[in-house]
């Protein structure tokens, strides 16, 4: 249940393979369909136009306190598997971005705990793996995509690496 998912902390961790070099989504929780947008937009990990890799986090699904990492590198090869994981961790107010069990990039946010109910983390929002909604499915991801995984804990370092090398 996603409401609670990350009261304390969570991972989000995917394989993907990408086929195609444009701006694709991995994993996410996502759509500002309404009228001015901004609206239910909680998570997501993504690859871009320049291959850089992204992980966008947000406390309450307005993006009034929304945080994202982008991994600038561009070395993202295609057709070739990557391990993508995103974690936040409300004990620092930080979000982490990993990519094959290492760690990328991490930002420190302006909060330390998620909204939950209708109006946060509650709402009824579709999860998604390979696109995203914000009225009309989009940025499809074109590839493959295995073993999205979702964990209501904070992974470390050790935890992520093992993910990856198993």
């Amino acid at each position: 249940k996603f409401e609670t998912l990350c009261t304390n902390g969570c991972t989000f961790s995917a394989w993907a393979n990408s086929a195609v070099d444009g701006n694709a989504y991995i994993v996410g929780r996502w759509d500002n369909s309404l009228t001015g947008g901004n609206a239910n937009e909680f998570f997501y990990l993504n690859i871009n136009l320049q291959r850089d890799t992204v992980f966008f986090f947000d406390n309450d699904g307005n993006t009034t306190d929304s945080w994202s990492i982008t991994y600038t590198a561009g070395d993202i090869n295609l057709n070739q598997w990557y391990n993508y994981v995103g974690v936040w961790n409300p004990s620092t107010s930080q979000i982490l971005l990993y990519r094959d069990g290492q760690l990328l990039s991490s930002a420190s946010c302006l909060f330390s705990s998620i909204t939950t109910g209708v109006g946060g983390w509650g709402d009824s929002e579709s999860t998604f793996i390979g696109t995203v909604d914000d009225g009309n499915i989009r940025n499809e991801f074109n590839g493959a995509i295995d073993e999205v995984r979702f964990y209501n804990k904070i992974m470390n370092s050790t935890e992520i690496l093992d993910v990856y090398n198993r």
